[in-house]
């Protein structure tokens, strides 16, 4: 009698206990995919194949490239800007992934290349960990 009341019991706690322990892991795991889909780092490899040929132009060629939107294809929807600033002795090609519609600098994924405006030289690459300057 005693074993069938110990099996009773085992059984009894482990369908009292496994919804909560089902709740709990459930709970873990939205928490770690909420983590995950913040871990993202969007990627534009594609935009920057995309104006390779600008990039590997000399400085005055590559200083006159026009600015444009580019729509991924690997990444349904995200479009990202790309545009050559100017400035005394340095020109920079910069690739900016949107978010909400807009275009901010410091933004996760971003690239940021800079080069001498007389030699061409590539003097920086920036790439933007997170959202913050």
């Amino acid at each position: 009698m005693k074993g069938k009341n110990n099996r009773f019991l085992k059984v009894f706690f482990l369908l009292i206990f496994l919804p909560v322990i089902s709740l709990s892991a459930q709970s873990n795991l939205l928490d770690y995919q909420d983590f995950l889909n913040k871990a993202v780092f969007p990627e534009n490899y594609e935009t920057r194949r995309e104006v390779q040929e600008a990039l590997l132009a000399p400085a005055y060629t590559a200083v006159s490239t026009s600015s444009d939107i580019y729509t991924q294809i690997s990444t349904p929807g995200m479009r990202v800007s790309f545009d050559v600033r100017k400035t005394a002795d340095a020109f920079y090609y910069v690739f900016r992934n949107e978010k909400g519609g807009d275009f901010p600098t410091a933004r996760r994924g971003n690239f940021i290349i800079k080069r001498d405006l007389q030699t061409g030289d590539y003097l920086q690459l920036k790439i933007f960990l997170q959202d913050d300057e």
